[in-house]
């Protein structure tokens, strides 16, 4: 049997009891709890209205048919979830978004419609903020991996909002997600040298791991690299598969052109037959050529990333003094996100702060 009771909320009710809400004004959200029949467990339930009379009509809908059907507000163009899913992909995927970020929102949309199957929502204006607040509980993500998709979920309430299936965007009322951000991971001298000793057994790994170190480029550019990419003058010209910025950056050591120049290629590409999709080349790549490598070579497998090459890359750079600027420009990235993972290696930055706190005429005070 369920029974309702207004579940109270004393940061927006200003009623001082908790056990009954007595502000006749905007009483405090009912809800009902209890077993519908023997079969089903206990559920608490939010009712979505504040009044008895239409809480006690949504309470007998409940037990009759286990979903509360919410009636479609007049002069409004419903969308269900599915809909906007379907709509809503289509338009990212016209927008020639990275395979990696329509993955996330993909994603991020499987487990919209699960959460909203089990909470008996179906159309998109139903997804209030109580609602969202209850989906993004769901989450069991690093704190930084939960900030991106709570901008993916107001991206795509966003959407809906302008093809006006809701009136406003719950979404932006979301607390903001406290991240605390790390500098990246560069492998050391030593690192470096145990990496080069455990590639030599594999040639064409090994041309691989030259070519992220001395480029800057992500794995799924070099897994795709055209063998037309490299000029006579040892530069490598691109455009980058995640960002499409256009890159030119100069192979420093000449080994590095050489040993490419050393592959034979296929269907004109160093390191992939033309067949496989881009994205399984660049697993295949990374699971069973580089990390195998990075392994022998006594790297922790939590360490034993691919990308720390790219880091590796700009850390270099900006110990030697680099401008963020030239190093923004070789990574394909803005100075912004530079600053922001690499900031620990600007020689200006800590020049300047070392600066700020030298200071000869300071007495030492024991």
């Amino acid at each position: 049997m369920l029974t309702l009771y207004r579940r109270h909320t004393a940061a927006k009710c200003s009623s001082t009891d908790s056990q009954n809400c007595t502000d006749k004004r905007r009483p405090c959200p009912i809800w009902a709890k209890g077993t519908i029949d023997l079969d089903s467990g206990y559920i608490r339930r939010r009712l979505g209205t504040r009044d008895w009379t239409k809480a006690q009509e949504r309470l007998r809908e409940l037990e009759t048919t286990g979903v509360i059907a919410k009636p479609a507000p007049a002069n409004v163009n419903r969308a269900t979830i599915e809909t906007l899913q379907e709509l809503f992909i289509q338009n990212k995927q016209t927008e020639n978004l990275s395979y990696s970020t329509i993955k996330q929102y993909k994603i991020l949309f499987r487990q919209l419609v699960e959460f909203a199957r089990v909470k008996g929502i179906r159309y998109v204006d139903e997804l209030d903020l109580v609602a969202l607040q209850e989906f993004r509980n769901t989450w069991k993500l690093q704190s930084s991996t939960k900030s991106i998709r709570q901008g993916n979920l107001q991206s795509i309430l966003k959407f809906a909002l302008t093809h006006k299936w809701i009136p406003e965007n719950p979404a932006m009322s979301l607390g903001k997600i406290k991240v605390y951000r790390t500098q990246k991971l560069p492998f050391t001298d030593d690192e470096m040298q145990r990496i080069s000793t455990a590639a030599k057994v594999d040639p064409k790994g090994c041309a691989f791991i030259l070519t992220m170190r001395y480029s800057g480029l992500r794995i799924s550019d070099v897994a795709q690299l055209r063998v037309t990419s490299l000029e006579s003058t040892n530069h490598l010209v691109l455009r980058t598969a995640k960002t499409g910025t256009p890159v030119k950056v100069l192979l420093q050591r000449p080994e590095v052109a050489n040993a490419l120049r050393a592959i034979k290629p296929v269907h004109d590409y160093f390191f992939w037959n033309g067949r496989s999709s881009t994205r399984s080349n660049a697993d295949y790549w990374r699971a069973q050529r580089l990390i195998p490598i990075l392994e022998a070579a006594g790297i922790e497998r939590a360490h034993a990333h691919p990308h720390r090459f790219r880091h590796t890359f700009a850390v270099n750079l900006l110990k030697r003094g680099t401008p963020v600027g030239v190093v923004a420009t070789l990574l394909g990235n803005s100075e912004g996100v530079v600053r922001k993972y690499y900031s620990a290696w600007v020689v200006s930055r800590q020049q300047g702060l070392d600066e700020a706190v030298a200071d000869p005429n300071d007495p030492l005070v024991l």
